[in-house]
């Protein structure tokens, strides 16, 4: 694992690696970006850095994932149950700290879609790298984010592969069950889409 300013990400490599060959395209797509699912903060910090001339949001509950539906599978819901919900919790303040000396950083704290801002809404996206890891998250981030793409821009789901996050593939292919734009794979279990 890779690290930023001392903080170890929580992804892969080669998931890292592939999250800034996609900044370098969207480099010119007007928008700004946005993480839903900071956790430590490790992945935000390194889109905010590369592409600093536009806001990124920030977004996370810093207080665990909410419940797991039946769509998120068993092993989910065993884990939450087991810690109480508190896995992927972290210190909003932990973030902040770690996110200084940045400027271009909003961290929006609460559980998504209910702490969605008036600047959220009035933006437009080049690029947003989804990791909510649970069905309803990552379906109300497309809800959100997908009809606020510019043409061009790009959408990571983290967790699109993943046999511990099946809730991630589900809503996705739900929200697109009519007109599906091209899936990429190259750091499984991470996909991302084009609008």
């Amino acid at each position: 694992m890779a690290y930023s300013n001392g903080m170890k990400f929580s992804i892969s490599d080669d998931r890292l690696d592939s999250i800034g060959e996609l900044l370098k395209e969207t480099k010119d797509i007007p928008g700004d970006t946005a993480e839903l699912g900071v956790f430590r903060g490790g992945t935000s910090r390194y889109i905010a850095e590369r592409m600093h001339d536009r806001i990124h949001y920030a977004i996370d509950s810093f207080r665990g994932l909410p419940y797991p539906n039946e769509k998120d599978g068993k092993a989910l819901r065993s884990i939450w149950e087991k810690r109480d919900g508190k896995f992927f919790s972290f210190s909003p303040a932990k973030v902040r700290q770690y996110f200084d000396p940045l400027e271009n950083i909003e961290i929006i704290q609460g559980f998504f879609p209910r702490c969605i801002t008036l600047g959220m809404r009035a933006a437009n996206y080049s690029f947003v790298h989804l990791d909510g890891d649970i069905y309803q998250t990552t379906l109300d981030g497309l809800k959100f984010f997908w009809p606020r793409m510019s043409e061009g821009g790009i959408i990571v789901l983290d967790d699109y592969d993943c046999r511990r996050t099946p809730g991630c593939k589900i809503a996705f292919d739900e929200y697109f069950s009519k007109d599906q734009p091209q899936i990429h794979k190259k750091a499984l279990p991470q996909v991302w889409i084009v609008k």
